[in-house]
């Protein structure tokens, strides 16, 4: 078995005597990998805003319980809206 230091003196060995690889090279594969990274992270971000925002809704039936569950939410908050504008008994009391 080889030891890390002779397999990287013997990678840069071959590195040494291998001049073909010039500025042009790098500057292929930067672009390839730039390229390849924006495609994924714009993959990977239309996937997260597909399951972030509304699915499709494919059924008359999907489409009542989330009409109903929009007409839930809104009723919540309107209720707490309410609540909040009439004052508390028990925080008048306090002083006394």
């Amino acid at each position: 078995m080889t030891s890390g230091v002779s397999v990287v003196s013997a990678w840069a060995g071959a590195a040494s005597a291998s001049n073909s690889f010039t500025i042009t090279d790098a500057v292929v594969i930067f672009v390839v990998v730039i390229v390849l990274l924006t495609l994924v992270v714009a993959l990977a971000g239309r996937r997260t805003r597909l399951l972030v925002y509304r699915p499709r809704l494919r059924t008359a039936h999907s489409r009542r319980v989330r009409r109903a569950a929009q007409e839930d939410i809104e009723e919540i908050e309107r209720d707490a809206w309410r609540r909040r504008e009439v004052p508390r008994r028990e925080d008048e009391n306090d002083d006394l």
